[in-house]
């Protein structure tokens, strides 16, 4: 949960409206925001990875990581079922962007080359069949590394508890209003081998 303090003073002054919202809406960012870097964290648990620290993704280890998805790897759970998603770091994103529209020896823009410089990126687009994401939270190690995952949609599970519960308490003491935000979730791998943790360079293009 999440707790903000914010005292009569300051609403009197800026406006009940804008900071008791404001307050409202990073409570709930941040809630968000942890409940998806639960989820990213599960990537590092598959056991296979691809291509590497220190190596940038192409698309030859994209379409190889759907193939061994879609190859029957385990006799508990047979190949994984679509729909196959992508979640990645923007950099990781930009390196296959920069394959798709590769100019040379041609030095034209016409046909997929064309096609991907006018339209992406919208948030979501498809590679192979496979949507891909921009995962805004996934970050960067100390080797400006990144790890993203490539993944049957239910090869993870996030399981909800409860819904938000918001909470409003005064202190009069403290002449302030405590509000709160309280949640409870838990996350798990549900089959190992309908994922691949998508690990590779992620240094900032410029």
């Amino acid at each position: 949960g999440i707790l903000v303090t914010l005292s009569k003073r300051l609403i009197r002054r800026q406006g009940d409206r804008d900071v008791v919202s404001g307050a409202g809406t990073m409570i709930a960012n941040s809630l968000r925001r942890l409940m998806d870097v639960d989820v990213i964290s599960l990537y590092d648990g598959f056991s296979k990875s691809t291509p590497g620290a220190s190596t940038a993704l192409d698309i030859i280890h994209f379409f190889g990581g759907v193939a061994y998805l879609l190859t029957d790897n385990s006799s508990s759970y047979g190949p994984a079922p679509l729909p196959i998603r992508a979640a990645l770091h923007i950099e990781q994103i930009s390196d296959i962007v920069d394959q798709l529209t590769d100019q040379s020896p041609r030095g034209t823009t016409t046909g997929l080359t064309d096609s991907v410089l006018q339209n992406w990126w919208r948030g979501n687009d498809r590679l192979y069949g496979v949507q891909i994401f921009h995962a805004g939270n996934i970050s960067r190690d100390s080797g400006d590394d990144a790890k993203g995952g490539l993944f049957a949609q239910k090869a993870l599970a996030l399981v909800m508890a409860n819904e938000m519960e918001i909470t409003e308490d005064e202190d009069p003491s403290l002449r302030a209003i405590e509000y709160g935000a309280f949640q409870e979730w838990a996350t798990g791998e549900r089959a190992d081998t309908h994922g691949v943790e998508i690990y590779s360079d992620a240094a900032a293009t410029i």
